[in-house]
Parts: structure tokens; sequence; C-alpha cells
């Protein structure tokens, strides 16, 4: 007894580690509009889709980008707070979306769509409520996107370790 206890107690933490989505090597972030890694400015933007701060900021952060294309550089970081209920899955989604489109600009245009619609994901939304949502939105942003990609997406443990990533990067970052 004494010394299967004692294996357990030794084998506990290497299960605890390799069930864990390790700490990025490497800084992650989605480029805004092909936003030049030379840029004298350089923006990471911790991004939540569900919270009322990133709505506000959101818009004001394109336009510097937009406006000031040369020396602003501003990278998007998957950063959905824990009590913002539907904002991981929301961010599954946009994995998932840029996963698909191969292309960076569509986590902006994605990240628009939900943030002035976040009312659909509030805490009272059910589960296939907000699933429906998703793909709703997904289906207005990006018509060519089939909901079968979706349910794919927010099924696949890839796309969930590349939001825990980014979550953990913000981490290493002080957020």
């Amino acid at each position: 007894m004494v010394k299967s206890t004692t294996l357990l107690a030794a084998l506990a933490p290497l299960a605890l580690v390799a069930a864990e989505a390790p700490i990025p090597a490497h800084p992650f972030g989605i480029p805004y509009n092909d936003g030049s890694p030379d840029a004298p400015i350089q923006i990471d933007f911790f991004l939540d889709l569900l919270c009322p701060d990133s709505a506000h900021a959101f818009p004001n952060v394109v336009k510097l980008a937009d406006k000031y294309p040369i020396d602003v550089r501003v990278l998007f970081h998957h950063f959905p707070l824990p009590y913002h209920r539907n904002a991981y899955i929301l961010h599954q989604a946009a994995t998932t979306i840029l996963n698909a489109t191969n292309d960076d600009a569509s986590f902006a245009k994605w990240a628009d769509t939900v943030l002035k619609n976040r009312k659909l994901f509030s805490h009272n939304a059910t589960v296939e409520g907000v699933s429906a949502n998703i793909k709703k939105l997904a289906a207005t942003a990006f018509p060519d996107l089939k909901g079968s990609v979706i349910d794919a997406g927010l099924a696949n443990r890839q796309r969930n370790l590349e939001v825990r990533w980014d979550f953990k990067y913000g981490g290493t970052r002080g957020v």
C-alpha cells in the first residue's frame, strides 16, 4: 500500500504537466492589416471578444493602425477572461475561422462582428444558443464558410490550444 501511494504521489505532478498546454516559446499574435514587424510602434492588443473595454478600444486601435500603417503595427492576442463565460468559445471560433480562411484579416472582421453583437453571448445564453449564434455570425461575415467547419473547429484540440497559448503568452507579458 505504501509503495503504490508513493508511486502515485511521484507520478501525479508528471500527469499534471503533461495535461497542460505549454507556455509558448515565441510571441504569438495575429497581425492587423499586414503591419510591418519593423514599425517603430508595436501594439500588442490582448482582446476579449466579450469585454466592454475591448469593444471600446478595438475601433480606436484599428483606426490608429489604418491611419499610420508604416509607423504602427498591431498584433491581436486571444485573451478571453474567465468571467466572460462564452468568450473562450468565441476565441476558439476565431482560430477556426483564421485557419479556414488562411487570412489574418479574418480575425479583425470576426472581432468586429462579435464585438457589435456581444449581447447574443450573455451569461444567460445556452450552449446550443451560443453555438447557433456563432454559426449565424460566421455565415454573415464569411458566407463561404460552412457551419460544419465551425463545428469541427470548436471540437478541435489544436484550435483550443491556440487560444490557450495566446492566453499564456499574455501571462508571460504581465497581462
